[in-house]
């Protein structure tokens, strides 16, 4: 293992200890097994030995693993989408069950948004616009939109990366990175299924999802949006 790869797993051996975890817990011990493997920590044989929870284990194979996956968070709720549209590599029951995946998620705390787009702006949010809706319209597992019009009346939506979301996704990525190239050099079966080439289409989709710049300039006019972005 180089030191690089082994400094990355150092560095989010917690994170690798959840999802080894919420894999044994839903009844996926291979996956388990080889995250905790690849932990190198002292849970291994716990996780690999445990059963899964009870009600879990009656669910389908689809079924538990959009749970697991959805109890894992924003990064991997967005892999289950994307496998979903992949059936020649999960099969139509599993990837229609991930199509279910939900990508909403609670807004920012009250005036976390103001802060974000002062940081980003430099001036607040009132210098910033004619109107602002504190409450957002829609909040995803990436960032929230919210109403608002410019100095001039034209109505715009600022949408907002949610706080410490990139920061997560990007740590996201780099784990599930290693992670796919553990399981192609240790599981033949696994490897068969190209996991490495997986996860790079997958890191191209979640850094353009974190990017609003690239949707600001994809955007079609007339349509204004004022995007900020929290790095």
């Amino acid at each position: 293992m180089s030191d690089d790869i082994g400094g990355v797993l150092f560095r989010h051996q917690n994170r690798i200890k959840e999802i080894a975890d919420v894999f044994a817990r839903y009844g996926f011990a291979r996956l388990a097994d080889h995250a905790a493997a690849a932990a190198n920590t002292g849970l291994r044989a716990t996780l690999v030995a445990r059963i899964a929870d009870p009600d879990l284990a009656a669910l389908t194979s689809g079924q538990r693993l959009r749970g697991a996956l959805s109890e894992l968070g924003t990064t991997w709720i967005k892999f289950g989408q994307m496998l979903s549209l992949h059936p020649d590599l999960v099969g139509n029951d599993v990837a229609a069950e991930l199509a279910q995946l939900q990508s909403n998620v609670p807004p920012d705390p009250p005036g976390s948004t103001e802060s974000t787009i002062k940081a980003e702006l430099g001036v607040d949010v009132g210098d910033a616009f004619g109107t602002f809706e504190a409450t957002p319209m829609a909040s995803a597992s990436v960032a929230q939109a919210h109403r608002a019009s410019l100095k001039d009346g034209t109505p715009v939506v600022v949408k907002v990366v949610h706080s410490g979301a990139q920061a997560k996704v990007l740590d996201d990525l780099e784990l599930m990175r290693v992670l796919a190239g553990f399981v192609e050099d240790r599981d033949e079966a696994l490897a068969a299924y190209s996991p490495t080439v997986v996860v790079d289409e997958f890191d191209m989709t979640m850094r353009a999802a974190i990017d609003l710049g690239q949707e600001l300039a994809s955007e079609p006019p007339p349509v204004h949006r004022e995007l900020c972005r929290r790095a």
